[in-house]
């Protein structure tokens, strides 16, 4: 099992909802967990992005997100379609995936200006 999996399901409309609830933190290394809140399709645009920059430094597990998502970017151990269960984003290539998540790593971790758009 990929080290960034720890469900595998689509997120539900509490998942998708909890940004409007709290400011849950997902588990140390769980990816796929901050993936289904912070970058599912309600809340993967540039306006929320902003707000996941500010809220993930907060978070006690800043440095393991971060090595876990530049782990993903390194290895590309996740499929499209897996990234589709975790978000409902729907990418034609995993090229065209892993560029979206390097633009998205750099914006939350690394201060790039500009939040990347997801498809669609």
């Amino acid at each position: 099992m990929p080290f960034w999996r720890n469900s595998t399901h689509a997120p539900s409309s509490t998942a998708r909802t909890a940004r409007s609830r709290s400011a849950e933190e997902p588990r140390e290394h769980d990816l796929a967990g901050f993936m289904q809140v912070y970058l599912n399709v309600e809340t993967a645009d540039p306006h929320y992005l902003a707000m996941t920059r500010h809220t993930i430094r907060g978070f006690r597990s800043y440095d393991a997100l971060r090595l876990s998502f530049e782990r993903l970017l390194a290895e590309r151990s996740m499929t499209p379609g897996e990234f589709c269960l975790n978000t409902w984003l729907d990418f034609e290539t995993e090229e065209e995936m892993y560029d979206y998540l390097a633009k998205v790593h750099a914006y939350l971790f690394l201060d790039a200006e500009e939040a990347p758009v997801p498809p669609g």
